[in-house]
């Protein structure tokens, strides 16, 4: 949306912020336990029955683990503390810490994306920040690590991911965004090391009933003359 010209007509714009913030932060932690503890591959391998010749691979011990996490703190503040989380706020690889009082035990800051076996991206999208995760990421992280995308597909440059996944560059990635949503690449839903949802962060019943309360909290305070509760200033 161009703010500029929404104020120069005096028009105004609500925004739902921070009502979709517990449920982005329950779905990135399900994306990297699904990707650290093979949750989907152990699934298929029940079913197929792999099992009744031998066991699956070993898994990663994720609470051993240190994340890190691109995009705005408030998104990361829902997240336990383990693993540790380390907060990339602006531009990479920028790296600053939570406070101790949200996240206890977070290592002193280390070369970001380097040492981080989980990087969970939680920023903004837009032509500013498009396919800013390419293989010069993927390059630099450890080879067991993951990808997490819970903000926007756009972010990620999608044909450098899936070589970095099919070179095994990295280990895997758990994505519920896409470049092209709804349409998947073929490549990423051939992997067995990538972790595929439909872009259903914030689809709970909870977070979907409290959106609409706000929409109409905005709605009443409009035609009441009042001032929006969740205005774009």
């Amino acid at each position: 949306m161009d703010l500029e010209y929404v104020r120069s007509r005096q028009i105004a714009v609500s925004i739902t912020s921070g009502v979709l913030t517990n449920d982005v932060a329950d779905l990135a932690m399900g994306l990297l336990l699904a990707g650290s503890r093979q949750l989907c591959q152990g699934d298929r391998f029940v079913r197929e029955g792999r099992w009744l010749n031998g066991g699956c691979r070993w898994q990663l011990r994720s609470a051993a683990s240190v994340s890190a996490f691109w995009g705005w703190a408030t998104s990361a503040r829902p997240l336990p503390a383990a693993p540790a989380v380390l907060i990339c706020r602006c531009s990479i690889p920028t790296v600053s810490r939570l406070p101790d009082s949200i996240i206890s035990g977070a290592p002193t800051c280390i070369p970001w994306p380097m040492k981080a076996t989980f990087l969970v991206i939680a920023a903004s999208g837009g032509e500013a920040n498009r396919g800013i995760i390419d293989a010069s990421v993927f390059n630099v992280m450890p080879k067991r690590a993951w990808l997490i995308n819970i903000a926007r597909g756009s972010l990620v440059d999608e044909k450098a991911l899936i070589q970095a996944l099919q070179d095994g560059v990295i280990a895997g990635a758990a994505l519920d965004v896409f470049e092209d949503e709804p349409r998947v690449p073929a490549e990423l839903i051939a992997l067995d090391n990538v972790v595929l949802q439909p872009h259903v962060a914030s689809a709970t019943h909870e977070t979907r009933q409290k959106m609409s309360d706000v929409v109409f909290a905005n709605v009443a305070a409009y035609f009441s003359g009042k001032p929006l509760p969740n205005a774009i200033h």
